[in-house]
């Protein structure tokens, strides 16, 4: 077994989703119960966007409460805490389903917050819920530099090009240091 890619991206996705959609709950107003969680998750899953988009998704997921913060998602099921069933929290689920759906997607499993699943969340959000909340999602990503595209593929070829621009840059700015350090010392040729 392999293990999972390194979440790198994590902080900076909460970030951006916090800059998007707020924090809105008040916790003041009723909390939404796991049913109607539950509900709203299988009523995305079973959308058409999904089912033609993403056809390995499950069709239902289990919610569970869950003690301390957050929510937390895995295959076919999601825990979430109070605060994340306020009625303002509502990109919590969407988010709880996206990783669901990447999470079963077939080959090599993504990072958890990586650029598939930012790319899927966005679609899930433009698709089921309003363009505007999307073009706000996909902004913020960009604002804080959230990968949710697929990175380019280089050709053997051209990564050989880019590593040898490297080289020759590390090499002349070496030059251009030591010719500074030189001038710094005071070597401007006199005592020759």
């Amino acid at each position: 077994m392999t293990a999972r890619p390194r979440d790198s991206q994590r902080k900076r996705v909460y970030a951006a989703e916090r800059a998007a959609f707020g924090t809105t709950a008040t916790g003041a107003e009723p909390s939404r119960d796991l049913a109607d969680q539950a509900a709203r998750a299988a009523a995305i899953l079973q959308s058409a966007h999904v089912r033609a988009q993403y056809p390995w998704a499950p069709l239902t997921v289990k919610v569970l409460p869950k003690r301390g913060g957050g929510a937390t998602a895995w295959y076919t099921c999601i825990e979430m805490d109070s605060w994340t069933r306020q009625p303002g929290q509502w990109w919590v689920i969407y988010h709880e389903v996206t990783h669901i759906i990447v999470g079963n997607e077939p080959g090599p499993e993504p990072a958890a917050h990586g650029w598939r699943f930012c790319q899927v969340y966005v679609a899930l959000v433009r698709a089921l819920h309003s363009e505007a909340a999307a073009t706000a999602l996909q902004a913020a990503f960009k604002a804080r530099r959230v990968r949710y595209r697929r990175p380019p593929r280089i050709s053997p070829e051209r990564r050989a090009a880019l590593r040898a621009q490297a080289r020759a840059y590390g090499q002349r700015r070496r030059a251009e240091a030591a010719v500074d350090r030189w001038a710094a010392a005071g070597g401007d040729g006199s005592a020759v």
